[in-house]
């Protein structure tokens, strides 16, 4: 099993781990970025890559791969925008502007998703039809800043975590999320 340390991939296998009725220790793992990943699992060296778009929708696409699962029913903890704490602290309206615009791309890739798709296709240089297959995942939730649910999800995945021996100490999620001023 291939997945990188620490990701979404990481929290999103451990949840299906236990909700099959396995454990961390029931499975080998090895930590690799998302190409080295795909690089191991199209050579047979593991078994199986967890990971997520447009690498999913990739592999997916071009034939190697099959999906085993994709999260629904295991209340993945979802995606995030980070930024360095001391910018955030000295910028908080670069911050709230940067989300702002976040979310008004966000909305017109969904008002207009055939040119948002070849726009991204060509920056990205990935086959048009991997941008739709990531286009079709992807939530539709709204970009903004994080609220106490988001938290909350986030807290529970570190216990998680610090229980299965995947993180060395507790953590207080409260104190790295960045405060509204």
């Amino acid at each position: 099993m291939a997945l990188l340390k620490g990701s979404s991939a990481h929290n999103l296998f451990l949840k299906s781990l236990l909700r099959a009725g396995l454990q961390w220790k029931d499975v080998n793992v090895v930590y690799l970025s998302p190409s080295d990943g795909r690089a191991a699992f199209e050579q047979g060296k593991v078994d199986a890559w967890v990971v997520w778009d447009p690498y999913y929708s990739a592999a997916v696409v071009d034939g190697s791969a099959r999906v085993l699962g994709d999260g629904q029913g295991l209340n993945p903890a979802g995606s995030f925008f980070v930024v360095n704490g001391p910018f955030a602290q000295q910028h908080p309206q670069a911050i709230a502007t940067i989300i702002q615009t976040l979310g008004k791309a966000q909305r017109l890739s969904l008002d207009q998703p055939d040119e948002s798709i070849a726009l991204m296709a060509g920056t990205l240089g990935l086959p048009p039809a991997v941008v739709k297959s990531y286009f079709e995942h992807r939530s539709p939730a709204p970009i903004r800043p994080l609220q106490a649910i988001d938290i909350a999800n986030q807290q529970r995945t570190a216990d998680l975590f610090f229980a299965n021996g995947l993180i060395p100490k507790k953590v207080d999620v409260q104190q790295v999320v960045l405060k509204p001023q």
